[in-house]
This record gives structure tokens, C-alpha cells and sequence, in this order.
């Protein structure tokens, strides 16, 4: 234990940590530090122990946790060095909650303090962090780590699905009561969004703004979002609903292009909602008036999770398949209009019928946190977008195609920062939309990436544009490449190049954290091209 905490736990600078999240105030800089510290030497200590010559690594799950570490060290070091408080926060958060075998960090620690004096208040101290930790849904009862076991443990995306005894502490205060600064900024926010409809010369005025959703319900998780709805009377705006309803959606599809807002990990949905719809949420609460229009009820509820999970595997399949069918794209499209329109009907019927926890909004949320309806919609993008890049002379006048363009360029380019003549850095992650971009218009540039890039199973036969340094992993499997120019010099964690027809590594990173490949080719024909740490190598034998 450190010499500074001998008359506490080590629990204590994370108990501060924890309750100034909950008090929705900023810790001060000695409990991040301090944090970042007791983080630092455990995972340097576990490291070191890992890596001694001596021990074997050849158990899937040794190598998952130990890359799982390293992760964190590196977090951890660049967050000590970098005096950004937010990045800070996040490696503390991510840190503490990291699992070993069968315990979380956290309960490492605490067995670490009972070594020494005074283990009554040390037991007590960690039971109150971990207390905390469940929650605010950072932890789970189960390992992530796969075991030889008879019984399949509780999954993660199982267990957020289960009602928790409280609403989220960290929006609302132990009488229910939403948070004022969390209050201010959604409304903040909210103006932000009203500004971008252009609404100041008419006399539509906004009827309320509701925070609904599972956030203001007891079936909150990690994979919550805020869902914010700014509330109009559709007929003040146009007596056609579908027309405003379209406009809406339009305007919230470029708000979210151009920013991507959280609130303590929490993603901001923002919605345009007429005042005659129904909102399928038990939870109610108007940030105009700071109350409750419904107040959500503690309800024990049956979820047929094996059930409802088996229907998602198999529309999940069905998602997959159709990505990959070979027939012509506009038909493609049509089949995935119907698809997104079936999802969509079954599980606003369940809302409907049952509410919240119906077994067809539940199917829902799986496919979403499992990222399926973000793939389709992904996909659904790119043809869309492919297409009218093709067609524009038989569908648009060519000036048309090209201010529309232009103007999703304005948008697209609020994320680009230019870093010499020829460099730019994108902020954020690149996917297939991105990359259609970047390959337009910034062709003739290196592309660094402040972020993940997931180009995979699009298809490529090459990489269209030079990619440069990668903060995030580089995913480029699932394609057709022969060879890997064009992928980035480094990549900060994870490179996949699995399941094309490469021929050569010619153009592969120089330096990697860990490096995915085909069984074709060998550790020591990836090192001669590439420096991974720790030789980080998987060589994929199917």
C-alpha cells in the first residue's frame, strides 16, 4: 500500500471520485491523480508478472485479459501525462471497472488493502465503492471471461435488461428529482437543436421538452441513450404531419452529423415530436416545468430473454445475409426498406400492447446494442449514397447532385483538422460513409484518424485513399484486398486484415499494438514487415 494512504483505504480516493460523479461536480485534480496512481502501479505490477519469460501464455482468455491490460496502462500513462481531465476521468472509470478472472479491479484492490492493517475499515470502505460501482450499471455480476462451466453465467447484455431498485443516480437525486446541472444542460442542448430548425420568424413555440426512455425508468443500462424530444404542434408548422415529420428527421440526421454529444457516456438522441403523439415510456419528466409528467413504477417483470435472444440471432442473420447478397442495389434497397419497416411496425405494436418490456421492444434492443440496426442503417447509406454518385445524370441535374454534396461536405468537415499540406486528421470514426468522403474529396491526402476506422466487408478490392497514424484499431477485414496499401504507418491498438485474398502484407503498418491475420501467412513474415508489442500476433486458422 502507499505511504500516503497507510490511515485509509485505498478505496477512499475512488470513494471520492465515485460521490462527486454522483454530486454532478468535477473531483478535484489530488483524487484524479491519485486514482491514476493506485491504477498505475497495479497495472504496471500485473504486467511485469505477466511478461516474465517464464510463464505461459497460452490460454485464449490469458491473452484477452493481458491485451485488455495493457490497454489500460496505456490509457492510464497517456491520461497521467496529458492534463486532460476528461481523458483522465475516463481511464479512472474504465480502469477500476476492468476485470481480471473473476473479479473486477476493484475487488482486486480491496483484497491488495487487507494485507495490511485495519481490514474492518477497508471491507467497509470497498463495499461502498463497489455499492456504488452496481449502481451506476458500471458493474456486472459476471466475468466477461469465458470459462469451462455446466452453466452459462449471465451475460452482460442479459443483465441490462433487469430493472435496477433506483433511477439513475446520476441524473436524478434520491428524490427523484432531475439533477439541475444535468437539467441545464439538456436544455442547452435542446436550444441548440430548436436554433438549427430556423424557427425564429414564425410563431411556432416549443410546447415542452421531455426526457423519456429508459433513463427515466428503472430499466436503465450502460446502453442507455437520453432520449431528449423537443415537443411542437405539428399543425402550426404544416398540416401534412408526414411532411413535418420527414423535416424532422432530416434536421436531426445533420444535428447529429455535426455533433456528437454525451453526458457522463450517455449518447444524446434529440427527436422533433408532435404533441398529439403518445410517448411508450413510463417515465415522463419535463425539463420546462422540472417535473414529472409520469412518474416510472418499480415493476418486477419476466423477460424470456433465451427466447426473445434466438429471434434477434436470427434477424441478425437475415441482416448479414442481405448485406451480402449479389442482385442489383436498388432492389438491395427495397429489401431493406421492407426489413427496417418490419423491425420498426413489431416493435412499436409491442409498445403499444405492453409497453417498455414487451418481448418485440426487447428484441429490439438487442439488435441495437449488438450494433445490427446501426449496420443496416450504415448500409443503407452507402448504396443511397453510391447511388446518387452514379445516377445523379438519369435522377438529378449534375448542379443539383453536387450542392447536395457540398453541403453534407460543410457538415462532414466540421471534423476535419488540416495538419500540414498534405495531412488532415478526422475526428471521430471512420465507416463506410466516411470513407466515401474522404475518398472524393480528400483523396490526395494522408489521413490520420482521431479514432476507430470499420471498412470492413465492403467489398474493396483496394484501399482507396493513404491512411496515416490511427489513434483507435484499423479493421479492414471481410473484403477482397490483395495487398494492404493504403492502410495506415501506426495504429494505437488493433489492426485486422482477416478474411481477403492477400497475397502479400506489402503496405501493412509498421507499428501495432496487436495484429490479426490470415493463416497464410506466418508471425515471422508479419514481423518482418511490422513492430506489434509484445508480439501481439493471431493467426486466424479457419
Amino acid at each position: 500500500m502507499n505511504k500516503q494512504l497507510l490511515n485509509e483505504s485505498t478505496a477512499t480516493p475512488f470513494l471520492k471520485f465515485y460521490k462527486a460523479a454522483e454530486s454532478n461536480i468535477d473531483p478535484v485534480d489530488s483524487v484524479l491523480y491519485d486514482c491514476l496512481g493506485i491504477l498505475k502501479e497495479y497495472f504496471d505490477n500485473y504486467i511485469k508478472w505477466y511478461s516474465h519469460p517464464g510463464r505461459s501464455k497460452t490460454k485464449q482468455k490469458e491473452v484477452s485479459i493481458y491485451n485488455d491490460f495493457l490497454k489500460r496502462q496505456k490509457e492510464i500513462n497517456h491520461a497521467i501525462v496529458s492534463n486532460d481531465r476528461k481523458e483522465m476521468i475516463t481511464a479512472i472509470d474504465t480502469g477500476i471497472n476492468q476485470w481480471h478472472y473473476d473479479f473486477p479491479i476493484v475487488k482486486h484492490l480491496e483484497f491488495k488493502d487487507e494485507e495490511g492493517e485495519d481490514t474492518i475499515q477497508v471491507k467497509k470502505d470497498f463495499e461502498e465503492l463497489q455499492e456504488i460501482l452496481f449502481k451506476i450499471g458500471r458493474l456486472s455480476n459476471e466475468t466477461p471471461y469465458i470459462f469451462e462451466s455446466t452453466v452459462a453465467p449471465l451475460n452482460d447484455l442479459e443483465q441490462s435488461f433487469i430493472p435496477k431498485k433506483e433511477l439513475n443516480p446520476i441524473f436524478f437525486n434520491k428524490e427523484e428529482k432531475l439533477h439541475s446541472k444535468i437539467r441545464t444542460k439538456l436544455l442547452e442542448i435542446s436550444e441548440n437543436f430548436i436554433k438549427s430548425l430556423n424557427l425564429e420568424d414564425t410563431n411556432i413555440e416549443v410546447k415542452d421538452i421531455i426526457l423519456a426512455g429508459s433513463l427515466a425508468n428503472y430499466n436503465w443500462s450502460k446502453y442507455s441513450d437520453i432520449d431528449l424530444h423537443v415537443v411542437f404542434d405539428f399543425k402550426q408548422i404544416n398540416e401534412n404531419k408526414e411532411l413535418v415529420e420527414e423535416f424532422f428527421m432530416a434536421k436531426k440526421s445533420l444535428w447529429n452529423l455535426k455533433y456528437d454529444v454525451k453526458i457522463y457516456g450517455y449518447d444524446v438522441e434529440i427527436y422533433g415530436q408532435d404533441i398529439n403523439d403518445d410517448f411508450f415510456s413510463d417515465g415522463i419528466y419535463s425539463l420546462l416545468k422540472d417535473e414529472w409528467v409520469s412518474v416510472p413504477e418499480k415493476e418486477n417483470h419476466t423477460i424470456l430473454f433465451k427466447k426473445i435472444l434466438k429471434k434477434a440471432k436470427y434477424i441478425s442473420k437475415i441482416i448479414n445475409n442481405l448485406i451480402e447478397l449479389k442482385i442489383d442495389d436498388k432492389r438491395k434497397l427495397e429489401l431493406i426498406d421492407k426489413l427496417e419497416d418490419k423491425i420498426s411496425k413489431t416493435r412499436q405494436i409491442g409498445l403499444e400492447n405492453e409497453g417498455e418490456y414487451s418481448e418485440e421492444n426487447i428484441l429490439f434492443k438487442i439488435l441495437r446494442r449488438t450494433g445490427y440496426i446501426q449496420k443496416l442503417k450504415d448500409y443503407k447509406q452507402e448504396l443511397k449514397t453510391i447511388k446518387l454518385s452514379l445516377n445523379e445524370s438519369s435522377v438529378f441535374k449534375p448542379r443539383r447532385i453536387e450542392e447536395r454534396l457540398l453541403n453534407l461536405k460543410k457538415e462532414f468537415d466540421q471534423r476535419i483538422v488540416f495538419d500540414g499540406s498534405k495531412k488532415l486528421l478526422y475526428k471521430g470514426n471512420v465507416k463506410e460513409r466516411q470513407l466515401y468522403f474522404l475518398e472524393k474529396f480528400y483523396k490526395n491526402y494522408i489521413i490520420n484518424v482521431n479514432g476507430d476506422v470499420k471498412i470492413y466487408n465492403m467489398n474493396l478490392k483496394e484501399i482507396p485513399i493513404q491512411f496515416g497514424t490511427i489513434d483507435g484499431s484499423f479493421d479492414c477485414s471481410y473484403n477482397q484486398l490483395t495487398n494492404l496499401k493504403g492502410c495506415p504507418k501506426r495504429v494505437y491498438y488493433n489492426f485486422d486484415c482477416t478474411e481477403n485474398n492477400l497475397t502479400s502484407l506489402d503496405g501493412c503498418p509498421k507499428e501495432v499494438d496487436s495484429f490479426e491475420c490470415p493463416k497464410n501467412f506466418t508471425k515471422e513474415d508479419i514481423l518482418e514487415y511490422c513492430k506489434v508489442d509484445n508480439d501481439q500476433i493471431y493467426i486466424k486458422q479457419y
